[in-house]
């Protein structure tokens, strides 16, 4: 069991807001600030088999879920595991379920989250109180039966709209 000192204590309640607030910025705007949360030279996993690299692999992934059309998405963490690396760093491990489906809200007939996932980060902290992700991997835990995200994760359908 770890002891709990200041630091941590400080580290992780900006952390859960910062996190809080990226969710806050995929789910009403669309990720279109997302780029922001991240650092210049960052990666993000997803699912097993993407990779997206820099701020620029950043921007691609949320101009295509865009495209894609209007989604309805609410991100809900919990389960933190904030571990200070330095001053300036830190590894996290958080529970993220995502509620997901196309169209506009309200979603009716939703049986529960469409992914549970485990995130792990490594994030940087630039100045006092201005976290960035260096690292984020999502690893699904449980896949729900909306559509798009099964085609996604189980099928592999990175690509295909849903029904073609």
């Amino acid at each position: 069991m770890r002891r709990i000192d200041d630091r941590t204590v400080r580290m992780t309640v900006e952390i859960q807001q910062f996190i809080a607030d990226y969710w806050a910025d995929v789910d009403e705007n669309r990720g279109q600030g997302a780029p922001e949360f991240y650092t210049e030279d960052c990666v993000l996993y997803v699912g097993s088999d993407r990779t997206f690299e820099g701020r620029a692999g950043i921007v691609d992934f949320y101009r295509y879920r865009a495209d894609r059309g209007e989604r309805t998405t609410r991100h809900a963490t919990s389960n933190y595991q904030v571990v200070p690396l330095s001053d300036t760093s830190a590894k996290v491990t958080f529970v993220v379920a995502n509620y997901a489906s196309d169209g506009p809200p309200p979603i009716t007939g939703s049986k529960g989250p469409s992914l549970v996932s485990r995130v792990d980060c490594e994030l940087h902290c630039k100045e006092p109180g201005l976290w960035q992700i260096k690292s984020l991997r999502g690893t699904p835990l449980f896949i729900g039966d909306e559509p798009y995200t099964v085609a996604v994760l189980v099928e592999g359908r990175h690509d295909a709209k849903v029904g073609d």
